[in-house]
């Protein structure tokens, strides 16, 4: 559709306004247009994104809430919004989110490992994670983020060598700085303290905003 090209190009751009602006107008001539809609939706998620990423969260927020008023059923809004409140520390409305999400689908991977990470990271609810996380695991085996939240879900039980396997698991193809951060915590309750600060100096040098490895380097002894 040239439209939603039209919008797409003015988002490249930088012009998320004229984007919306152009969807807007659009809709009101063919306000029954499918492909409008995603459009539209899809707008204000990558609208929330860029403010969320630029440490707006308020106005992230306003953006996904001004999208759900339009989409309430819009699954990736929903989703965004419950990653956002975890952004905030505002757990308890995220787990809301992500379990009525969980209820209406309950075979989508991502939906289900956010789900489960967020009930052992936050809540203690350990066993119960477990099992959303290995649903998810069965449904994606190669997504680097649910191999990592098998490993800190088995942490969090007290099972640091199987822990270890998945983080290590994890941390090889994507090194990605939170995942860094679980397999320093790993490494250290298995003693191997020196591979735990060695991991952490490199992985701080590289991702130095690591919000995962600044808690962890203040945590540890030095």
């Amino acid at each position: 559709d040239m439209l939603v090209a039209q919008a797409r190009l003015l988002l490249q751009m930088d012009q998320p306004g004229e984007a919306m602006h152009v969807l807007d107008e659009a809709l009101a001539s063919r306000p029954d247009d499918p492909a409008l809609h995603e459009a539209h939706a899809q707008l204000y998620m990558i609208q929330a994104q860029d403010a969320s990423e630029r440490g707006a969260l308020d106005d992230a927020e306003k953006l996904l809430n001004e999208g759900l008023d339009r989409y309430p059923d819009n699954t990736s809004l929903r989703y965004s919004l419950a990653l956002l409140y975890e952004d905030q520390n505002r757990n308890r409305k995220a787990l809301d989110v992500l379990e009525s999400l969980v209820e209406a689908n309950p075979d989508d991977a991502a939906i289900l490992n956010a789900y489960g990470y967020l009930l052992t990271d936050h809540f203690n609810r350990h066993k119960e994670a477990r099992d959303y996380i290995e649903r998810a695991l069965a449904l994606n085996p190669d997504s680097a983020a649910i191999i990592d939240s098998m490993g800190w879900v088995l942490y969090k039980l007290g099972d640091y060598g199987a822990a270890a396997d998945y983080h290590e698991r994890a941390y090889r193809p994507e090194q990605d700085p939170e995942i860094a951060a679980h397999l320093v915590d790993v490494r250290w309750q298995l003693g191997e303290r020196d591979s735990a600060r060695e991991l952490l100096r490199q992985s701080l040098e590289a991702n130095p905003d690591s919000r995962h490895l600044q808690e962890v380097d203040e945590r540890l002894p030095p």
